[in-house]
């Protein structure tokens, strides 16, 4: 059935009190709903610079180990060296936890 532009869909006020209506609070309920359990589950634990530093260094060392046979022996070498020298090597520095 096709309205024209004059005509205006008539809706009983029953059916707009006991159903539109609870439906708009309902979505509008769940979404709120929605927006605090995501809060909830969202992780709270803030990282700070240094330790995701070290926790990048360590993936790269693990990427070098797992990869070293592809590069130089030599260049190989240099690097282990940057991260485990004794003195100045990068994984050799104390990270606070």
């Amino acid at each position: 059935i096709m309205l024209s532009q004059t005509e205006a869909l008539l809706l009983d006020p029953a059916i707009r009190d006991w159903v539109v209506l609870p439906m708009v609070v309902l979505m509008v309920l769940m979404g709120l709903a929605r927006h605090y359990a995501q809060q909830l589950l969202k992780s709270s634990q803030s990282l700070d610079a240094m330790e995701i530093q070290h926790k990048q260094r360590l993936m790269r060392s693990a990427r070098l180990r797992a990869r070293g046979k592809f590069i130089p022996a030599s260049s190989f070498n240099l690097r282990k060296a940057y991260f485990i020298a004794k003195d100045s090597g990068i994984l050799q520095k104390k990270v606070k936890k």
